[in-house]
């Protein structure tokens, strides 16, 4: 256990030193002392006039989550088949964002774009995780049936039954995923509460920022009330009412798209001569590949990696000081809080608790493009605020599953004297297994966040990539995304022979 404790804290180390981490914001306090301002007091005269785009943030959620439920579940069934995963991999390891950049040019800024990009990397991830339920599931209830029955009442009967708790638990959890990435896409122009987000953010609106932020928190603390299983059926046949079907869809922009998608030598003579045209260019398309790979895509790529390592570093602190203080288990019989000195003897451990959940739910429901653009504005541009949001987004994230955890154990209390001695020999032992799978589980999320934060000018690979499509250079963009989402392909598979070798095969709960 220190071992790993000890080769994560080391990496993190390592990677600081390569990192920029010194903000150049000139007055920190005081943007935070407006900001909280804003928390105190929130506008929330404005959500009636937004409710249009609140309503499209749940909107674009629902869908773009049910339709990559319904085809990942359809391809866990062939999940085995080599093609299929490496293509489902493809589809999880590219950002929201950027599919939204890559689907504009052909289907506009539409409720269409919005949905695909959600769904597309939503598919994959429930691809592979639908698979592992399903291999995971217990057998003997098949042998119960009758001799070669059909297949489908195999699943119905004898499979369906036993695997649908955890199904509904990993789908719900993909749907208040879906909701954050739903609110970040309007930060490039969809109809959604990023939209309004960044705007009251950039002009310093923050009460009216604040309000929209409740309403998120709101939105995915209450999920157990608002989306009820009875409720689904009736939301996903009332929003159809409510979707806008119109689209700016051609045979000709896609055409164009295609085009502009493949490398400008081969473009440059058609282009020049007026012409939709492709020309064969060896010598210069070595050269355009030469240059985006050496001074764009490494220097990116090697941020990107940077960024997500000191990040899972820090998340791992955060994980193990936090988890237990928002734990019921610690509660003592008295229910008072005692430290080493006994300084807190008052205080009610199930205050603690609920402020520590409180808090936890406040940093994962808050989108991580949203984190940083707030982060940004107080420590300035460099890699500080993205380490930070992608740190404590994640670190949220897992702690808020393992307090879950700790709670579930069940121990002898009466047999462990003293909070210390009950977190570091009976349970941060029987749950450490679970903490690392789950972290090594998020760090292809870490990777994906690292990488779009680029956007608001952290010099990882999206920067360039932001850069690209502002010069109006698809082929470069894409190209930069591919090997954006190639690195996140190596790192799940790195990640998924850790997880392996720590036998921990749970970590598909999140």
């Amino acid at each position: 256990m220190l071992k790993n404790a000890f080769g994560i804290i080391l990496i993190g180390l390592v990677a600081i030193f390569f990192c920029d981490l010194q903000g150049n914001s000139g007055e920190p306090f005081i943007v935070l002392s407006r900001i909280g301002q804003g928390f105190i007091s929130p506008n929330f005269s404005i959500l009636p006039g937004l409710w249009r785009d609140l309503l499209n943030t749940v909107l674009f959620a629902l869908y773009g989550t049910a339709l990559a439920a319904l085809i990942g579940a359809c391809l866990s069934f062939f999940y085995e088949n080599t093609f299929l995963r490496l293509f489902c991999a493809f589809l999880r390891s590219i950002h929201e964002l950027f599919w939204v950049f890559l689907l504009l040019p052909i289907f506009g800024l539409s409720h269409l774009t919005a949905i695909l990009a959600i769904c597309l990397p939503n598919l994959g991830a429930f691809a592979k995780m639908y698979s592992e339920i399903l291999q995971e599931s217990d057998r003997r209830p098949l042998m119960g049936l009758p001799d070669n029955p059909p297949k489908i009442s195999r699943f119905l009967y004898a499979v369906l039954p036993q695997i649908l708790p955890e199904l509904k638990s990993y789908t719900r959890y993909r749907f208040e995923c879906a909701l954050r990435s739903s609110a970040v896409i309007g930060f490039i122009g969809l109809p959604t509460a990023g939209l309004h987000l960044e705007l009251y953010f950039s002009e310093a609106y923050y009460s009216e920022a604040a309000a929209l932020m409740y309403f998120l928190f709101a939105l995915i603390a209450g999920m157990k009330i608002w989306m009820h299983r009875k409720l689904l059926i009736p939301y996903l046949i009332g929003g159809l009412f409510l979707l806008d079907y119109h689209l700016n869809f051609s045979l000709e922009n896609l055409r164009r798209f295609f085009y502009e998608v493949c490398p400008w030598p081969l473009r440059r003579q058609g282009f020049h001569d007026g012409c939709l045209s492709l020309n064969w260019d060896g010598p210069g398309l070595w050269n355009w590949f030469n240059d985006i790979i050496r001074f764009e895509a490494l220097p990116g790529l090697w941020q990107t990696l940077l960024l997500a390592l000191v990040s899972i570093c820090l998340a791992f602190k955060f994980i193990l000081v936090t988890f237990p203080l928002a734990s019921k288990k610690f509660m003592l019989a008295d229910g008072s809080v005692l430290n080493s000195v006994g300084q807190l003897k008052k205080l009610s451990w199930r205050s603690v608790a609920w402020s520590m959940k409180s808090f936890l739910l406040v940093l994962r429901a808050t989108p991580e493009y949203v984190l940083a653009f707030i982060l940004l504005l107080v420590f300035g541009a460099s890699m500080l605020p993205a380490v930070l949001t992608v740190a404590l987004h994640n670190g949220a994230i897992v702690a808020h599953l393992m307090a879950s955890r700790a709670d579930l154990l069940k121990y002898r209390l009466e047999d462990v004297k003293g909070r210390s001695n009950r977190y570091f020999y009976e349970v941060l032992p029987r749950l450490y297994g679970s903490l690392l799978s789950f972290l090594f589980y998020r760090f292809e999320v870490m990777m994906r966040e690292s990488a779009i934060l680029g956007i608001l000018g952290i010099g990882s690979i999206g920067y360039f990539i932001n850069f690209a499509i502002s010069e109006d250079k698809l082929d470069k963009a894409l190209f930069l995304i591919l090997c954006s989402g190639l690195l996140n392909m190596i790192t799940d598979s790195v990640c998924g022979v850790i997880r392996g070798r720590l036998k921990a095969g749970d970590a598909g709960a999140i």
